[in-house]
């Protein structure tokens, strides 16, 4: 069944270095990424009706009804997610590490009984996959994730700082 296409803020996470490890680490550090992020939702307030997901293998696809400002994305989602990600790695050993790259576009998507298609969706992916953030993160040796969001984003909730109550965590790489 296919659906029409709508606005959403879409996010992609994908694990750092997931390739090169052994099928049962990965199975581990997917877990992980899926329990780190159902906590982030709810602690950032983002209501499970607001939200879809598409796994990805080492990486989710997150589509956010586009009625939920983006300031929640921006701000308490992302410091909760590097939270998250600092609560883990403390009982997590080297192997089991997991860091991120997230993205963060806007634009229309459209659901098949496969998942989710539509422009904004490749230009997310290819946000989240772009050399400059995976090397951004790779050189951030401190950072748990690296974020990097679409020229709209920046210019309509970035560069006037919409990033909610508290500034971002430290150990995140803004791009």
């Amino acid at each position: 069944m296919s659906g029409e296409a709508k606005h959403h803020w879409i996010i992609a996470l994908d694990i750092e270095s997931f390739s090169p490890r052994r099928d049962p680490v990965q199975r581990r550090i997917r877990a992980a990424m899926y329990r780190v992020l159902g906590g982030t939702m709810e602690r950032a307030g983002l209501a499970a009706a607001d939200v879809v997901s598409e796994d990805r293998g080492d990486c989710v696809l997150v589509l956010v009804r586009s009625s939920v400002s983006p300031v929640v994305i921006a701000g308490p989602f992302v410091r909760e997610l590097d939270e998250g990600l600092g609560e883990y790695l403390q009982e997590a050993n080297e192997d089991h590490a997991v860091r991120l790259r997230m993205a963060l576009h806007q634009g229309l998507a459209a659901s098949d009984e496969h998942g989710w298609s539509g422009d904004a969706v490749n230009t997310t992916c290819r946000i989240v996959d772009a050399q400059p953030l995976r090397d951004v993160l790779a050189s951030a040796s401190s950072a748990r994730m690296a974020f990097a969001v679409s020229d709209a984003v920046h210019r309509a909730v970035i560069r006037h700082g919409h990033l909610g109550q508290r500034k971002p965590h430290n150990a995140v790489v803004f791009v």
